[in-house]
């Protein structure tokens, strides 16, 4: 009797397609805010999107900033 464990997860885990996600997110957190590629790797998800999100709210209110000034 032969036992053959081929499981494919479909539910479980990211698959190839999801590293550019994960791999965008970690570089904007390193070029952006020089986080180490270590600590944007172990950071929670939401925490991620969070400084993330952060991000974009400061640079769109500094390019607000700006184009007010210009005028």
């Amino acid at each position: 009797m032969r036992l053959t464990y081929q499981w494919v997860l479909h539910f479980f885990g990211l698959t190839h397609n999801d590293k550019d996600v994960y791999l965008e997110q970690i570089f904007i957190l390193i070029y952006y805010l020089k986080i180490t590629y270590l600590d944007a790797y172990k950071m929670p998800i939401w925490q991620r999107l969070w400084f993330i999100n952060r991000l974009h709210k400061e640079l769109e209110e500094t390019k607000e900033n700006i184009n007010n000034n210009m005028q």
